[in-house]
């Protein structure tokens, strides 16, 4: 992981990193601390995580309708439905409107 002087980034969230990335981010947090806030999460914390509803909404639609068959059709119905999420700005804003997710919102 790479972090710069030129990172616009106001949030990050950080998980499962090893002690010699975290030395780093602890330092790059230090000298960026008027430009970013850390969200500590727990290491599987799914309900605290937004992929996880994007994950979900995948799933469900990928389980819905004529059963997928082949690796081909699998990555043909997932790239359709992510093209669709794509043109529906307001059902990815729904995946922040979560109690518990609101912080990355």
């Amino acid at each position: 992981m790479r972090y710069s002087q030129t990172v616009a980034t106001e949030e990050l969230g950080i998980n499962r990193l090893t002690i010699g990335r975290w030395v780093r981010v602890q330092d790059w947090q230090r000298d960026n601390a008027d430009r970013i806030e850390i969200f500590y999460s727990l290491s599987y914390s799914p309900e605290l995580n937004p992929d996880e509803h994007l994950n979900a909404d995948l799933k469900a639609r990928l389980n819905a309708g004529e059963p997928v068959r082949s690796p081909k059709a699998m990555q043909s119905k997932l790239l359709g439905h992510l093209r669709s999420l794509q043109k529906q700005p307001v059902r990815i804003q729904s995946y922040f409107r979560h109690e518990k997710i609101r912080y990355a919102a």
